[in-house]
């Protein structure tokens, strides 16, 4: 049985928190994640998600490091290589390109849920995080131990 004192502590079982929960457990962390409801990992193929994100080479990187880059590429995704951002009232605007910067994209648009069953996927695999599903952060107590603080 897995221990009920961890290093961390990630409320929410969204993009940012599974992705936290697993950089943290790379780090040798103990992690707890605390979600309402497990998500629906399965779905209708010929169906989409309107929930999508545009991430960054950046959050590339991070779902590489992670492991779940290649997981996320075998399902329905597209890069983009040109963003053109304007503000509601017309007064200013930017445009950005790949070619600009010599890469071969600026990004990719990825369904939110496709996303998540990968990060969820790794989350459940991973010794050092323990999922608390189904779960609400009601009372929590957090106790400091005075190793981990720093005057």
């Amino acid at each position: 049985m897995k221990s009920n004192v961890f290093d961390i502590i990630v409320l929410g079982g969204g993009l940012v928190g599974l992705t936290t929960a697993n950089l943290c457990a790379q780090q040798g962390l103990s992690v707890a994640l605390v979600e309402r409801k497990a998500p629906l990992l399965e779905w209708n193929a010929a169906e989409y998600d309107f929930r999508c994100s545009a991430i960054s080479r950046n959050s590339q990187r991070i779902f590489q490091q992670i492991g779940v880059w290649d997981k996320i590429q075998q399902e329905r995704i597209s890069p983009f290589t040109k963003m053109f951002v304007w503000d509601a009232q017309g007064f200013g605007e930017i445009a950005f390109d790949a070619a600009e910067v010599a890469e071969p994209d600026l990004g990719h648009i990825i369904e939110n849920r496709v996303m998540l069953k990968a990060l969820w996927e790794k989350t459940k695999e991973d010794p050092n995080i323990t999922l608390l599903v189904p779960m609400n952060a009601v009372n929590i107590t957090v106790e400091l131990d005075a190793a981990y603080l720093k005057l």
